[in-house]
């Protein structure tokens, strides 16, 4: 898995495939870097065995440049990284919905 379709289908979950973004890639690198944080540490079993220890998990920025998880656990980044995403809006009473949403589909999907 890379990035550019980890981030597709996260804005194709929420609803952000316009040209003009409301929320850019550079934006969601810590939130991708997070849920990856977020993953291993339910399950850490989700690192892939030849992630290199100098560019782990543990550093935000290079986490944020490739996914260091299994692929088995796409679904289980796109969902963490999306109720991330909309928890920094939470205050609107749609967008904490919608977190709560995520929330619930990356519970299951990490079971």
């Amino acid at each position: 898995m890379t990035t550019a379709e980890v981030i597709t289908e996260i804005r194709n979950q929420i609803s952000d495939t316009n040209a003009a973004y409301r929320y850019d890639d550079t934006d969601m690198y810590p939130k991708l870097a997070a849920a990856q944080v977020q993953i291993v540490a339910d399950h850490p079993e989700a690192l892939c065995s030849d992630t290199v220890v100098s560019t782990s998990i543990t550093d935000p920025i290079a986490a944020a440049v490739e996914p260091q998880i299994n692929d088995m656990f796409f679904l289980a980044l796109v969902h963490m990284t999306c109720h991330l995403i909309f928890m920094d809006d939470s205050e609107d009473v749609g967008n904490a919905k919608l977190a709560d949403k995520h929330l619930v589909l990356y519970e299951r999907s990490m079971s």
